[in-house]
Formats: structure tokens, sequence, C-alpha cells
């Protein structure tokens, strides 16, 4: 094989390499196989190389010609050399090594390979998927009745008991039972009592459980309201803008993620 001919055939070994090693995702198949028939020619062309001058080329894989030997591997493979013969035996080659000029060896590509990358990118995508529902639910968190929709948190589970027991709540209600937060000292669940929604009140520190229900065509009219006396709220809790005479109206609604709340001035009319 003449020098340039040998100079086009690296040449596009290195486009192939660049192709199957340097471009994310799988390579097409024919660009793998390419690139094996190449490599497998210039290793023979090398070892005849080594074995002297007077050797001629090898009987399997004669050199390309100048003006060709691009195109010839591109369109027609040395029909000798077969592929991918384990496509009929069923049993996989070991890989070849692919020795950079300045680099370590390092593998062709194999069935196993692809195998390995499509299952990689199998368990991405199932991790996606399993952490698509959480990240939804921060996202765009239940509002209203959907909250009932929900799974309870491990949290509400193991709290759900105490809350039920110190409420007297009927059993019956005891599975929609659900945090909605704090609000001015005060902690708020919400629960389904057959066709009434409940708001659940009570003050931080071991007070009574409050209780207030409507009906279903009402909360999604007006919502839950409960009214607070501000000089019931702790000092430690109590807003700085509201004052002991004011009254605190916190609210669940039929579009709320949480509760809400807002003061009315002691001068000002309650509604």
């Amino acid at each position: 094989m003449d020098s340039e001919s040998e100079h086009l055939l690296d040449h596009r070994r290195d486009e192939l390499r660049r192709i199957v090693y340097g471009t994310p995702g799988e390579p097409p198949a024919r660009v793998v196989a390419e690139l094996v028939a190449l490599e497998r020619e210039l290793q023979l062309v090398a070892q005849d190389g080594a074995g002297g001058a007077g050797r001629g080329p090898s009987s399997r894989s004669p050199a390309p010609s100048a003006g060709s030997g691009v195109h010839r591997w591109a369109t027609e493979p040395e029909p000798e050399l077969e592929l991918e013969p384990w496509l009929e035996t069923g049993l996989e080659p070991e890989p070849e090594l692919i020795r950079e000029p300045d680099g370590p060896a390092v593998p062709t590509p194999t069935r196993r390979w692809r195998l390995a990358s499509s299952l990689t990118a199998l368990a991405v995508t199932a991790a996606a998927i399993a952490l698509l529902g959480p990240a939804r639910e921060v996202l765009s968190p239940p509002r209203g009745l959907e909250v009932f929709e929900r799974s309870a948190s491990a949290e509400e589970l193991d709290r759900a008991g105490e809350v039920s027991v110190a409420a007297h709540l009927d059993p019956a209600v005891f599975s929609s039972l659900r945090s909605v937060g704090h609000a001015v000292g005060y902690e708020f669940w919400v629960y389904r009592d057959g066709e009434s929604v409940c708001l659940l009140a009570q003050r931080d520190y071991w007070f009574a459980w409050v209780s207030s229900c409507v009906s279903l065509d009402e909360f999604r009219e007006r919502g839950l309201v409960r009214r607070i006396p501000a000089g019931e709220i702790s000092d430690l809790t109590r807003p700085k803008p509201v004052s002991p005479d004011d009254m605190v109206l916190v609210e669940w609604g039929p579009w709320s993620a949480g509760v809400e709340w807002h003061d009315v001035s002691g001068s000002e009319p309650q509604p």
C-alpha cells in the first residue's frame, strides 16, 4: 500500500472514530461496521509492513488505490471480512483494542457495549419518572378539595392518630385527615365527613381542638373561616401589625394550597 492510500484510510478511520466515540447517542450500525473493518485492514497492513519490505500486501486485504480508498470503504467492504459473525452463532466476540497514537488502548464498540448504553438510558428515564411525582407536587401543590385526593404523607400518618383521638373524631373520617399547615400559633387540619368538609384547629401546646364544618356547596362558594380574637394569640406568635383588639381570620378555601390568614381591625365591622 502506498503512503497516500494509507493516509486516506487513516483519515477515514479518524472520521469514523469521531462519529462512534464523540457523538452522543447510539452510533449507526453501518458506521460501527465500517470502523471495525477498517481497523482490521490497517492492522493487517501494519503486520505486513513489519514483516519486511520484500513481503507483499496481505491476500485478505488488497491495498486500495489512492483515488478510491475512501469510497471503497464507505460503499464496498471487503467480501472476505465477516463484520459480525456472532449474528449467526449467537456468540459475541471479544472486543478488539484501538490504540490511539498518544493514548491507551480503547475497546471497539460491541453488542454488549450498546446494550449497556441502552440500559443506562432506561435507568435514567426510570429515575426521572420516579422523581416526577414529588416534583409535580412541589411545583403545583393540591388546592382545596384536591388535598383529599393525594395520599397522606408519613408525617401525617404519624400525627393523624393523635389528632383524631384528641379531637374525638369519628373513626370513619380518620382516613381523610390532612394537614393544611400552621398559622399565628395554631395547627390546622381538614377532613371529610360525608357531604361536609371540616376545618380542625388547635392552639399550640395542648389546647382543645375546635372543629367547624360546612357543606360542599358552601365550601366551594365561601370556603372555611376560623375567627380568632388576637388577644387569644400568644405574644410570641402574634404578628407585629396585629393588636390584641383585632380579629384574625384564618381561611381555607377552594383555591387554597394551605391555610391563609389576615387581620381585621377592632374598629372594623365583622363579616
